[in-house]
């Protein structure tokens, strides 16, 4: 029930649409951008750094599969001018002065915090998994090549792996492997707060930027 909860905003009919075909910019969609290249309105200044804040904070976590994290991060550093913190620059002293902790938990290398009863909840951020799989095999396969791009941002915006290995892997046992990840995640932070809904704070990154399948159900 869990996972058709998740599911029910997607499908898994998209099929892979190669770089030379009519792609579709998400900006071009309902929504904006929140690219952090954008050129701000007039008399809008958006730092650039973020510092953690001088005195304890109580975070929240800003979980998401693969791809997308970034945009709810640079949102989160604009708005309150607190720095993130992610499994990268972790540390508990950075994390207790940080607005959100980023973690792909509970998925193979993820750091889990023992304690964390000063967070105030979590931010759970879901792709249509076909995308966000996609995202996670282009980024494998960038490192993979020695191509240099920034996990935290949806790898297919900087790289695209060509077309013929995605096929393969799509057809994969790894693949079908990767939706149960994607199940497990789900299951685990729904479950994690089963008793404060209150406190889980649902949203998709389609619906973010416009993209496909913005609408959830």
């Amino acid at each position: 029930a869990t996972l058709a909860l998740a599911l029910s905003a997607y499908s898994l009919q998209y099929a892979w649409a190669p770089l030379n075909s009519n792609w579709t910019d998400s900006t071009s969609l309902r929504g904006r951008s929140l690219s952090v290249d954008d050129s701000p309105p007039p008399r809008c200044r958006i730092p650039r750094e973020y510092r953690l804040s001088k005195q304890p904070t109580s975070p929240a976590y800003l979980a998401s599969f693969h791809g997308g994290g970034k945009v709810i991060s640079n949102l989160a550093q604009a708005l309150t001018g607190i720095a993130t913190t992610n499994q990268v620059n972790y540390a508990k002293h950075r994390t207790d002065h940080s607005v959100l902790f980023e973690t792909h938990y509970p998925l193979h290398g993820a750091i889990k915090i023992q304690d964390d009863d000063n967070f105030r909840g979590t931010i759970l951020l879901l792709r249509n998994p076909i995308d966000s799989i996609l995202s996670s095999f282009n980024a494998f396969y960038a490192l993979q090549y020695h191509y240099l791009i920034d996990l935290r941002a949806p790898a297919e915006d900087q790289f695209r792996a060509p077309v013929e290995d995605w096929i393969r892997y799509r057809d994969s046992a790894q693949f079908a492997a990767q939706v149960k990840l994607y199940e497990k995640f789900v299951i685990y932070w729904m479950n994690k707060h089963k008793k404060n809904r209150e406190d889980l704070l649902l949203i998709t990154y389609e619906g973010l930027t416009g993209g496909r399948g913005a609408t959830f159900t």
